[in-house]
């Protein structure tokens, strides 16, 4: 709880306040989102970079992979290469799209504490 001068008699008043207890002017309450919907918007965004480089890459791999494994190539050093690359952008693009689906639970959960007008969490 802060205190905040009135805007009308320039009193200390409350923050939470609906107004000024001495000359009764209604006090604006703040507007804006909560600090969970930004960093849930900020993590959406991380996950989203991520994805759009991750997903695309894991699908161009998988196409490589499977064409060398059609070719008959699968003992060759290539192969293996190529597998593992393909596993590990399958583990980076399912990571990327996990954080992409906790970015926006966040937002939601920050817009919902946003309207009910809980900008912090205790």
């Amino acid at each position: 709880m802060a205190l905040i001068n009135c805007p009308d008699c320039g009193r200390d008043v409350s923050d939470r306040a609906e107004a000024c207890p001495a000359c009764g002017c209604p006090i604006a309450k703040k507007k804006g989102l909560s600090s969970v919907a930004c960093t849930g918007l900020a993590v959406f965004i991380t996950g989203l970079i991520a994805s759009l480089y991750s997903v695309p890459k894991f699908f161009s791999a998988k196409a490589a992979f499977e064409a060398s494994y059609k070719s008959g190539n699968s003992l060759s050093a290539r192969y293996n290469d190529m597998g593992r690359m393909l596993e590990s952008y399958r583990l980076v693009a399912s990571i990327s799209l996990i954080v992409l689906l906790l970015g926006v639970t966040m937002f939601v959960i920050g817009l919902v504490l946003t309207k009910r007008g809980q900008h912090k969490l205790k």
